[in-house]
């Protein structure tokens, strides 16, 4: 609880995070949410404004970005996901080895591989 007056400040996950790498393993994006929240396709910087404003909240200061994370051999990636296991539950070498063969192949050809990273904050506040 705030007392009025004081101020929520949120950084969050946006859902277009990681994207690229969904893309290039040709796996599903999944958003999660707490427990008891019904789940969303989406969540980015517009959605969770007008969630605070239809309960109530003034927004204060918002900022929605695209920071790149970029990975210069495909080993990168391995250890990215396997340190991120909610990313892609069911990753394995083993399993997606034909897709980092590619990933590795691009990482080749092109240098690095950029994967924009989603994520938004919101400062608000409530009288």
């Amino acid at each position: 609880m705030l007392k009025p007056g004081h101020r929520f400040l949120t950084q969050q996950v946006g859902d277009q995070a990681n994207l690229r790498l969904h893309e290039l393993l040709n796996t599903p994006k999944v958003v999660y949410f707490y427990a008891g929240v019904e789940p969303k396709r989406v969540w980015n910087l517009a959605y969770a404004v007008h969630e605070l404003q239809e309960a109530g909240w003034q927004i204060v200061e918002q900022y929605e970005g695209f920071s790149p994370s970029r990975f210069y051999d495909v080993g990168a990636v391995v250890y990215y996901l396997k340190a991120v296991p909610w990313e892609v539950p069911d990753f394995s070498v083993e399993k997606y080895f034909d897709k980092l063969l590619e990933i590795h192949h691009l990482i080749q050809r092109e240098g690095y591989l950029d994967v924009p990273f989603h994520s938004f904050f919101i400062i608000a506040r409530k009288d």
